[in-house]
């Protein structure tokens, strides 16, 4: 099964929605081959010339990030970073070059020695694939595109996944499945009901795995889903509140903040004046 095209669950990012014009920053996306489309949601590229000063913003998307820094050769390095739930707001001051790979959560789990709730710091890429992953960083930071980059990249990922086919079996991966098709607009207990567990067996399924609540990713889920809507121009605040589950206007609001850092009022303002 593909959560993909079950849900058409592609994370949104700051950087896309707000589609900011500046000539010292660039931040792009590109969709993965469609055989790996069930682990990776993207590839991502962030450059910046260090001529200024950059806000970056990063939004809790319900991924996990293995990141390459490219910007000095003589010490790319990669890593992977775990599940965030809170946004994050970093400022460039010098060149940045990161090439990352945004894998779905309950997928990545196939390609780690350990469970996504351990990703509590950075994990460097050595610990996933050996003294030879040194070799694919090397390669990532002399490949002459982006496309090169991609294509490396790729081939790595389908030596890692073996056959490739994502059939979910675990708990875990089964209740994901749920939460992308109902757009995060689900209860514990309708889950619980769903997959013939109890809500006790499904919270500890996914604190044992991911870390997080499931009532946490519920919550993230649906805001990913509301940023897809606003991105593609098709929602109107006004209409959208019960559409995903919140109270009123207010309660999405407030949640809105707490995931992006501002209200979406202010999003919305600052996309149409770029």
């Amino acid at each position: 099964m593909n959560k993909k095209s079950l849900s058409r669950f592609l994370p949104v990012q700051a950087p896309v929605l707000e589609q900011t014009n500046d000539e010292h920053y660039q931040y792009h996306e590109y969709r993965p081959s469609v055989d790996l489309a069930s682990y990776v949601a993207c590839f991502w590229t962030v450059h910046f010339d260090g001529k200024s000063i950059k806000s970056h913003r990063i939004v809790p998307d319900g991924c996990v990030d293995l990141i390459f820094d490219l910007a000095d050769p003589t010490t790319s390095h990669a890593f992977l970073s775990g599940l965030m739930t809170d946004y994050a707001l970093l400022s460039f001051h010098s060149p940045i070059k990161s090439f990352g790979v945004r894998f779905y959560s309950d997928s990545v789990s196939r390609l780690m020695r350990i469970p996504v709730s351990e990703l509590t710091r950075e994990v460097s890429i050595h610990d996933l694939w050996g003294t030879r992953s040194q070799e694919m960083i090397d390669a990532m930071a002399e490949a002459s595109s982006v496309q090169d980059q991609i294509d490396l990249i790729e081939e790595k990922l389908r030596e890692r996944f073996d056959g490739l086919s994502y059939k979910p079996e675990s708990l875990l991966e089964k209740s994901m499945v749920h939460l992308f098709s109902r757009r995060g607009v689900i209860s514990i207990k309708e889950l619980a009901a769903i997959e013939h567990y109890s809500e006790r067996t499904i919270r500890r399924a996914f604190k044992d795995e991911l870390g997080v609540s499931p009532k946490e990713m519920m919550e993230l889920i649906r805001f990913q889903f509301l940023l897809q809507e606003l991105n593609s121009g098709g929602a109107q605040l006004i209409n959208i509140a019960g559409t995903y589950g919140y109270y009123d206007q207010s309660h999405l609001t407030n949640q809105f903040k707490r995931y992006y850092g501002m209200a979406p009022s202010r999003v919305l303002e600052n996309r149409t004046s770029t």
